[in-house]
């Protein structure tokens, strides 16, 4: 069942890859930084963040320090703006996780690979979902609200095992 939904997953990202040609500007900017709460257990604080190297490809990442793990992503991403308003943005990362298992550590190396639909419905208002596959399909839904020029508030569900709530800022450059 995890290699037809992994297949799904990529099949969404490489079907979208093959209509880059078409691309337009969207109007989102690629280049930020957020810092979240998030609710995993006894919760914790993640930052994210996105430098975009020419307007559509990015270099991602990410550092999660929570109760009992520390996770760590790098990869990179691709913005495909569909029309004005509304994107598509390509991501795939390495992940590892630290979890405190008592007397030994243990970790996990793995690959995270999705696809996000970005929509501006109003000036300060964006709504997102992100679909991924990160051992497991998992889905990622949430609003952004500009504040300022450079400041949004973000909230979000994860809706994994966990369902997990995160809510925070984005700043962008």
């Amino acid at each position: 069942m995890k290699k037809i939904l992994a297949s799904v997953v990529l099949a969404t990202t490489f079907s979208a890859a093959a209509v880059a040609e078409g691309v337009q500007d969207s109007g989102f900017n690629n280049t930020w930084v957020d810092v979240e709460y998030v609710d995993v257990a006894d919760g914790g604080v993640r930052a994210r963040g996105s430098y975009s190297l020419d307007g559509n490809l990015n270099i991602i990442g990410s550092l999660g320090v929570y109760d009992k793990a520390t996770a760590l992503t790098g990869g990179v991403s691709y913005g495909l703006g569909l029309a004005n308003n509304l994107d598509l943005l390509l991501h795939g990362e390495l992940t590892y996780v630290d979890f405190d298992c008592g007397p030994n550590d243990c970790d996990d190396t793995d690959i995270r690979i999705g696809t996000e639909l970005r929509f501006q419905l109003n000036e300060p208002l964006e709504l997102y979902g992100d679909l991924y596959y990160h051992d497991d399909l998992n889905v990622d839904l949430g609003a952004r609200f500009s504040v300022t020029d450079g400041i949004k508030i973000i909230g979000g569900i994860d809706l994994n095992d966990d369902e997990t709530l995160h809510i925070g800022a984005r700043f962008s450059f």
